[in-house]
């Protein structure tokens, strides 16, 4: 298969249990594969294993069974450290809540990301960085902390450092789950113009309205995929 065929994610055979008195299984038996350039959401009802499987896709959580390749690159026999550094440099993360740092400016902590990589000069890094602000409506408000902004302008600058780094796929996870209904379709519409231009996404909801805007709709319950609409 040429690079360019390539899926950027795919699961092969995933299944994740929970070992205890009483095991718990989170996804069974999942094969599933996500092309580049495709923006898919994840649906189901609570505790389908919707946030569990992208854990896993994101190389946040191991597979009791199976496996997930990257790009083509198979990652069951990477170390801690590997795994690290490719969700460092491949992969992007949003998730409910923003997780921005409250000290730091909007600048500073889309920044962050590649400050950890340690490739780029700061001016570089920074260019980059108010670049993203700007595409995103946030140019002016590069210089305020968190807690100066409101709940969409920060999932908005969530977003932005989830892909300074130019990831491979950005995952999210219920992204617009404390947002109002305004900035829940910015969020997707955001998510449509970067997949329309080659970025993957991988997103969990379980708004079904804004769940129609992806290019793909996975629906699982009790662990399994039972619906995959194109």
């Amino acid at each position: 298969m040429a690079a360019s065929e390539r899926p950027a994610v795919e699961a092969i055979g995933v299944t994740r249990i929970i070992e205890g008195a009483v095991s718990t299984t989170l996804v069974q038996d999942i094969n599933l594969d996500i092309p580049k350039g495709q923006f898919a959401v994840i649906t189901g009802p609570s505790g389908s294993g919707k946030s569990s499987l992208l854990y896993i896709l994101g190389l946040l959580d191991r597979p009791t069974k199976g496996s997930v390749r990257l790009d083509g690159r198979e990652t069951a026999g990477l170390d801690a450290e590997a795994l690290a550094d490719l969700r460092l440099t491949q992969l992007g993360f949003v998730f409910q809540f923003h997780f921005l740092l409250p000290e730091f400016s909007a600048l500073e902590n889309v920044a962050l990301p590649l400050r950890r990589l340690g490739r780029d000069s700061d001016t570089t890094i920074l260019a980059r960085a108010q670049s993203l602000l700007e595409e995103f409506g946030l140019g002016g408000m590069s210089h305020k902390r968190p807690d100066q902004l409101s709940g969409g302008e920060r999932q908005r600058v969530a977003l932005a450092r989830a892909l300074v780094n130019k990831p491979l796929v950005v995952l999210a996870d219920e992204p617009t789950g404390n947002l109002d209904s305004r900035n829940s379709e910015l969020v997707f519409d955001l998510f449509s113009r970067l997949a329309k231009a080659g970025q993957t996404i991988v997103a969990v909801t379980h708004d079904m309205e804004l769940a129609k805007r992806a290019d793909r709709r996975i629906r699982m319950v009790d662990g399994r995929v039972v619906a995959d609409e194109h």
